[in-house]
């Protein structure tokens, strides 16, 4: 496992100054978030990927700028959020429908 200015992560690897970080692959100057993966400055963020600047997100995909999102993907600047795709609302089993789809 290669990490660079990481300090008091377990199991991650090829991150950089990242803080209490687990199981993290390729982020970046992250703080206690738990198996993202290509994710920058996430915040208490769980299993993101691809996501930046978030805070308090879990299970999103190539968001940006996110606040207490779950299951979102390609979403920029949601706060409070759940099963959004490109921005737009979907119930819970929409989402998963338009998933099973693509």
């Amino acid at each position: 496992m290669v990490n660079m200015f990481c300090e008091d992560c377990n199991g991650c690897d090829h991150c950089e100054c990242c803080t209490d970080c687990t199981n993290c692959m390729n982020c970046g100057f992250s703080y206690k978030s738990t198996r993202c993966v290509k994710s920058s400055h996430v915040i208490r963020c769980n299993e993101c990927v691809d996501c930046d600047v978030c805070e308090n997100c879990n299970h999103c995909i190539g968001c940006h700028d996110c606040k207490d999102c779950e299951y979102c993907i390609d979403c920029g600047g949601l706060v409070g959020r759940k099963y959004c795709i490109g921005g737009r609302q979907y119930t819970e089993a929409e989402f998963f429908t338009v998933l099973g789809r693509a």
